[in-house]
């Protein structure tokens, strides 16, 4: 962490008004403007192409269709006004030096990125990760910091209707896209020219999120490859020679939206974008939110990514196709888990975040948890998670008491000590909550929830925002650990078993599905002799089991309650909310109240679909799923297996399945 530096602390406060001359990473004799950037794609031989083909060789027509290609692009581009970035940067110094305790950049990985953007002279992608709406906010504000071009930024029209908020993201380099193409397919295919356009030649650079939206649950998201494929066009044409994509992991110790984030993974919908409410979120100006810490990665050279599988290219003499080839769209799909694997890396930890792994565990064995045991339990952390290098942002585990009390400081909305006693113990807070049945139930995308099932799970979900951002780290070995207790012996043994479970839960722990990696970590985790550690054991186990219990519930929904017919998404989401929320007050066993997760739920149809237990299929528009009851079966049984190893934790005897709070 040395090489982190507090980029708002005295004269590091970046100078709004300085006279600014950045890097340009790829550049030409003459630079386009956003003006002619558009300009430029509406002359292009592919809108000249659309605007005939949806024209039907009628002039008037054609010359209507321009029209509203143009309107399009007024409505897609990006324009870049140096006033508008310097004021809102002012604005951004006083915000963040009023409600952080710093913003913290990896200096040394920077420099190297500038560096190899000044030799590249190519196209750059920027892809950061994205747990706030401030992430593509602190971006510019860092590029205009340490003088590189501002990129510009892919935005969902969300943000387009803002009352004046609108324009102002566009001058800062904004540009908009709609969620869906589906119903106006000349718009896709303008878009995508724009895209194509905008990192082929122009030279900023573009940044966007490849998870498509921020990550609610604040862990990895499944890559979406749709804007990805389409800036990666005119490389698979050979019209550029490289792209160069820079991954960025961007962490917070508070996120601004963690109360919204845990309503959302329990179905409450997501407030609309307006102007009005991001007045109204300036009430969080009166909390700190501790330290922010963004970390550029290694650049990755898609000319050298592809050296071995130059099929990605579109040789001479192949035909234009709109849509890309099964096998080409994999080679992208492999890229972009390369890419969330790299984000996940560069991600810091803090205090907090190994607070909410220890204390998850203390509470599932119905232990009390003081000041003493928590730093322990940090300790055991720290110890474990350096064997795999991850970055940390906390002090040698024993002068670690000052980084609690500033923790749980931030996080008195989450966690406290129940008195001032050294010996007190650390308690989940209960605050006032918003109810689920005060909600249109039309707008709820699950079950409407009891009051009382709000008030006893929300404390639970604030805790589980913090444990995840470690489930990178920790599920491998956890399922190494499962795999053992299991009967697991020959180190390929445990590998294959592993794997297999890795392949169940694809889409909840998002990591690249390499075999090289599982016999990485088991070596690792051999080396470590853990077995001698039961605690640490417990703990890594601990870790997992939400998601095992969430998708075994799952498992007995489907096959019990919609096996008969086809099924939709909402379904599955009220009926498991429903059967979860049973078993939740009935004191059942196998159930934890992350279970309750549409994220999670959301996750385990996935994983399912991907392993042939449920069939995907799109009828008119509208996506249903059917169940094979032979594969479904023989998950059941195994998920069965693996939640009464996570049941017993190995004979403690006061395990509490319902996480009791």
């Amino acid at each position: 962490m040395e090489n982190f530096v507090n980029l708002i602390e005295g004269d590091r406060l970046p100078d709004m008004g300085k006279y600014w001359q950045p890097l340009i990473p790829y550049k030409f004799e003459n630079l386009l403007t956003p003006e002619t950037l558009k300009t430029t794609v509406l002359h292009s031989e592919e809108v000249d192409r659309i605007c005939k083909f949806y024209s039907d060789g009628d002039d008037k027509k054609e010359a209507q269709l321009r029209r509203i290609i143009k309107l399009q692009l007024e409505e897609i581009g990006f324009k870049r006004k140096m006033t508008v970035i310097r004021f809102l940067g002012i604005m951004l110094n006083k915000i963040l030096l009023q409600m952080t305790h710093g913003v913290y950049v990896n200096r040394k990985s920077l420099e190297l990125v500038k560096r190899e953007l000044a030799q590249s002279r190519c196209p750059v992608l920027y892809l950061p990760t994205h747990r706030s709406y401030l992430d593509f906010i602190l971006m510019s504000y860092i590029c205009f910091a340490h003088d590189l071009e501002i990129p510009a930024i892919a935005a969902g029209m969300d943000f387009h209707g803002m009352v004046g908020m609108g324009s102002m993201l566009r001058n800062t380099g904004a540009f908009f896209m709609r969620r869906s193409f589906s119903s106006d397919k000349m718009y896709w295919e303008v878009f995508r020219e724009y895209a194509r356009t905008l990192i082929s030649r122009y030279h900023s650079g573009v940044e966007f999120f490849i998870e498509g939206t921020r990550s609610r649950s604040c862990k990895a998201l499944s890559p979406k490859i749709g804007l990805l494929s389409m800036m990666l066009e005119t490389f698979m044409k050979r019209k550029v020679f490289d792209i160069l994509v820079v991954p960025v992991g961007i962490s917070y110790c508070r996120p601004f939206e963690e109360k919204l984030f845990a309503y959302e993974l329990l179905g409450v919908p997501k407030p609309k974008e307006s102007t009005r409410g991001l007045f109204k979120a300036f009430e969080i100006m009166d909390s700190c939110h501790g330290k922010m810490f963004v970390n550029f990665g290694k650049t990755i050279s898609l000319h050298e990514y592809f050296e071995k599988d130059p099929s990605i290219y579109w040789s001479p003499n192949e035909p234009f196709a709109q849509n890309l080839t099964k096998e080409r769209l994999q080679l992208i799909s492999a890229l972009s888990c390369h890419i969330v694997d790299k984000q996940q890396q560069l991600i810091v930890l803090n205090t907090f975040n190994l607070i909410a792994i220890y204390f998850a565990y203390r509470s599932m064995i119905n232990e009390k948890c003081n000041r003493d045991q928590l730093k322990y339990g940090i300790g055991l952390l720290v110890n474990f998670l350096k064997k795999f290098e991850v970055l940390l942002a906390l002090e040698i585990p024993s002068k670690s008491d000052s980084d609690i009390t500033d923790s749980l400081e931030i996080h008195a909305n989450v966690l406290q000590f129940k008195s001032k006693e050294a010996n007190a113990p650390l308690s989940l807070v209960f605050g006032p909550i918003v109810a689920s049945s005060n909600i249109d139930p039309s707008n709820l995308k699950g079950h409407s929830l009891s009051p009382h099932t709000m008030q006893n799970t929300l404390p639970s979900f604030l805790l589980q925002i913090y444990a995840n951002p470690c489930m990178y780290w920790l599920h491998q070995p956890a399922f190494y650990v499962l795999v053992r207790r299991l009967g697991g012996r020959s180190q390929e043994e445990v590998v294959t078993e592993i794997d297999q479970l890795k392949r169940i839960f694809s889409s909840e722990f998002i990591t690249r599905k390499c075999t090289q990696d599982t016999k990485k970590i088991v070596e690792i985790m051999d080396s470590m002799n853990i077995s001698e550690n039961m605690e640490l054991e417990n703990v890594l186990l601990t870790s997992i089991l939400p998601f095992v219990f969430c998708y075994f519930n799952v498992v007995q929904v489907i096959k019990n309650q919609l096996s008969s017919k086809p099924f939709k998404d909402k379904d599955l989401f009220v009926r498991a909310q429903m059967y979860v929320e049973a078993r939740l007050n009935g004191n059942a066993e196998f159930v934890h109240p992350y279970c309750l997760s549409l994220d999670s739920i959301s996750n385990a149809l996935h994983s399912l679909v991907a392993n042939n237990c449920v069939t995907k299929k799109t009828i008119t528009n509208a996506v249903q799923y059917t169940v094979n009851l032979d594969a479904i079966n023989q998950l059941d049984d195994n998920l069965r297996r693996l939640c009464s190893i996570l049941r017993h934790f190995n004979g403690l005897s006061n395990y509490n399945s319902r996480a009791k709070l």
